[in-house]
């Protein structure tokens, strides 16, 4: 997900770039209809294309505010997504119900709906019996109110 996110945003910026560019030529035939001192009116033209630059500006705004609202997103979450990941290998690779009993008692892989075990009853309870057996009733209270 924040391999397209970043592509999103690389997208985005080359678009905004582009457009800048176009915006540069445009003033570019600008100037050139100005410093011409043929007879020719070019007042049309010069009005299209200054509403030509103006609809790129205000693409490039937008396009702007959403690479900002991306990176922002992308901050924020960033943590989850490592933690989705390394469960996401987890579950691919080939671990045991004791290696997953394991990491998940030592904290390296957070019990949530998440989890691969979640839907597992049996290993719900061990981990319950576990945190009972530890008086760590909290966990209980947690794994409980997760499963309701």
């Amino acid at each position: 997900m924040k391999e397209n996110l970043n592509k999103s945003i690389e997208l985005l910026r080359t678009r905004v770039n582009s457009n800048l560019e176009r915006i540069r030529n445009n003033e570019k035939i600008v100037r050139k209809m100005l410093d011409d001192n043929s007879d020719e009116d070019y007042n049309d033209d010069i009005l299209s294309i200054r509403d030509i630059n103006k609809k790129l500006l205000e693409e490039n705004n937008e396009a702007i505010k959403i690479q900002m609202s991306l990176i922002s997103f992308i901050a924020k979450y960033r943590k989850e997504w490592e933690v989705d990941k390394s469960m996401a290998e987890l579950i691919y690779s080939e671990v045991t119900d004791d290696e997953l009993f394991k990491k998940t008692i030592s904290g390296n892989l957070k019990f949530s709906k998440n989890h691969p075990k979640y839907n597992d009853d049996s290993f719900v309870e061990k981990l319950i019996s576990f945190y009972s057996s530890k008086e760590k009733y909290e966990m209980c209270n947690f794994i409980l109110n997760l499963k309701k």
